[in-house]
């Protein structure tokens, strides 16, 4: 039964992930690997319990991929030109692992800056740098 869950979290990640990159904050070590990213994925607030929900992104992830390592606040997994630093531990079932994370922005990936219509408001990204 178990080779039955261990095949079912490969084929989860398989079909639903994205390649991503983690990185062990305490010993800057990588693993490549696939994640399954969810965006506002609703969740209570505790200790209001099920009367005000906050959105967030949960990231999953394979147990096996992380052999060794258990995720901690200040791992970081980045996908593309995304990065998410892990906040949380959500679940862990032994076969895959639940995320709790945060996004920041890329560093160095081009300027966001006003441009165009500035009577809209319309913003551009750019390349350059801001004059």
């Amino acid at each position: 039964m178990l080779a039955f869950f261990t095949e079912a979290a490969t084929a989860i990640t398989a079909v639903l992930g994205e390649e991503a990159v983690y990185t062990v904050a305490a010993s800057g070590a990588t693993v490549v690997l696939r994640a399954v990213i969810e965006r506002d994925v609703q969740a209570p607030i505790s200790p209001m319990g099920e009367l005000v929900q906050d959105r967030r992104t949960v990231i999953t992830v394979r147990a096996a991929d992380l052999t060794g390592h258990t995720p901690v606040l200040g791992d970081t997994l980045r996908c593309g030109v995304e990065t998410w630093k892990v906040l949380a531990l959500d679940q862990d079932d032994g076969y895959l692992i639940r995320l709790l994370v945060r996004g920041f922005p890329a560093v160095g990936r081009g300027t966001l800056r006003q441009g165009g219509n500035t009577a809209t408001g319309e913003l551009s990204q750019t390349g350059e740098s801001p004059p």
